[in-house]
């Protein structure tokens, strides 16, 4: 696909991120960024943007690293410039995550809303169609940038594009995604809005499933309200991963002092010495400083060996 000049891609993708609703605060940023990419282009003597040319344009300008963690607005810009080259090659962008809503396009309505209701008839829950609807609005929002406007103008290079357009999501959703596409292209087929079968040439995104074996068990109140109270420590508000955290990653620490025992020995030991002494003090009112020795000898090995156990704790 031939490449837009880069000025232009900057001005077109500016105003559909004003069609698209976003606050004016981020199209200022993008705005400001780019301004700044187009000065480092001409002045470096750069025709043609890339991802490559958008890093070193940060790294030049605004200090990024790629090997350390951005900051906040460094990820801003870093997210305009990864928009920017998705307009560029695709010649459309994802819309803002909060508008959630695409417009089918006329000429495949048809074809989407009798697939939809199908789905429907199947007993797939609303919630369920409500995501369906959004990835077949999503397909059809790219067809349209790629001048598709009939179904059956839908080629294998539209669908590996598409797959490329959504590699941003993660595996899982990529899955999905080309899931429902390949369903969507299989019913075309089968009810004469396609005159090939495209479906088999829809990717398969392959991930690590998530595991489904569920675990039970039961717990107080108290500790429900103690497990809260760490999971608000850490920052998150999903039980069930951190708990899966803290099962497989968590440490349980079991103490096998042998010195705990000499301890508890030498405790009881003292224990009956200082009652002795104090029956003896009140039958004869004396008390011998050679038992009193004996047992402040006893009590000064108790608190070396104590101190011995607290620095070997301390350094796990």
């Amino acid at each position: 696909m031939e490449q837009m000049a880069i000025a232009q891609t900057v001005v077109r993708l500016g105003e559909c991120m004003e069609k698209g609703g976003y606050a004016k605060s981020r199209i200022l940023q993008f705005n400001s960024t780019t301004n700044q990419l187009l000065r480092y282009m001409d002045s470096n003597g750069i025709d043609d943007f890339d991802t490559g040319v958008g890093i070193s344009f940060l790294e030049s300008r605004y200090g990024f690293k790629r090997d350390s963690l951005p900051s906040q607005v460094n990820r801003a810009r870093l997210v305009d410039l990864c928009r920017l080259s998705e307009f560029q090659l695709h010649r459309t962008y994802m819309l803002k995550r909060r508008n959630r809503k695409y417009d089918i396009p006329e000429n495949f309505r048809v074809a989407a809303d009798v697939f939809l209701a199908y789905r429907r008839f199947e007993g797939i829950i609303e919630r369920n169609m409500s995501t369906i609807s959004l990835y077949l609005e999503r397909f059809f929002h790219y067809l349209t940038a790629q001048s598709v406007t009939r179904l059956p103008q839908v080629e294998t290079r539209h669908i590996h594009g598409y797959l490329r357009y959504i590699m941003g999501f993660t595996a899982q959703s990529r899955d999905h995604m080309m899931r429902t596409v390949r369903q969507f292209l299989g019913f075309c087929y089968k009810n004469d809005y396609l005159p090939e079968d495209l479906s088999p040439f829809v990717p398969f995104v392959h991930y690590e499933k998530r595991a489904r074996i569920q675990i039970k068990f039961r717990v107080s109140a108290r500790e429900r309200e103690l497990i809260e109270q760490k999971m608000t420590l850490i920052g998150t508000r999903n039980m069930a991963a951190y708990l899966r955290k803290m099962a497989m990653d968590g440490k349980i620490i079991r103490l096998e002092v042998s010195e705990l025992k000499e301890i508890v020995r030498l405790l009881r030991y003292s224990s009956n010495n200082l009652n002795q002494l104090t029956k003896q003090a009140h039958e004869t009112g004396a008390v011998y400083g050679v038992d009193v020795a004996e047992l402040r000898d006893r009590f000064d090995s108790l608190w070396e060996m104590m101190n011995q156990i607290l620095i070997g704790l301390a350094k796990l």
